[in-house]
């Protein structure tokens, strides 16, 4: 009995991605997918996993086009040898909102909190400020990889 969802979306590191493509091509799925991160940077994923979903899409650790994240991508790549991926971009941020704010408070709690609060900051992966609730706000570039090439795709 094959079901043939319309869309799939897999979360989770690298290895865990890749077996569940591998699954899904073993079992012949036709199926938009959507990834919760690119996975073809901080450990490359062979594109043959890709190749029974032309219609893979993800989200991107840096906005296309943003100087600071090219900068970033190719100094992180000179130091470990593979390019960035989702955590380290958004880990580089938020050191980087840390750091301003200890520098802008001081390290007392109120202050400190008051600062971050009113984050707002042009990181390598976009612009970040936070809402009330102390959640990041803004759009997130989603990609999508169409016959070995990355394309931009949009931003929700």
């Amino acid at each position: 009995n094959k079901v043939n969802p319309g869309c799939i979306i897999l979360a989770g590191d690298q290895a865990g991605i890749l077996t569940d493509i591998n699954g899904l091509n073993k079992l012949t799925v036709k199926a938009q997918v959507i990834l919760s991160c690119f996975p073809l940077t901080e450990k490359e994923i062979p594109e043959a996993a890709y190749k029974n979903f032309p219609d893979l899409s993800f989200i991107s650790p840096c906005q296309p086009g943003n100087p600071a994240a090219a900068a970033f991508s190719r100094e992180f790549e000179y130091l470990y040898g593979y390019k960035p991926g989702c955590i380290a971009a958004l880990a580089y941020d938020g050191m980087n909102i840390i750091i301003n704010s200890l520098k802008k408070a001081g390290k007392e709690q109120p202050a400190l909190k008051k600062s971050l609060a009113s984050t707002d900051y042009n990181g390598v992966s976009g612009h970040i400020v936070f809402d009330a609730n102390g959640n990041r706000t803004g759009t997130i570039p989603v990609m999508k990889l169409s016959g070995g090439r990355v394309l931009t795709q949009g931003m929700p």
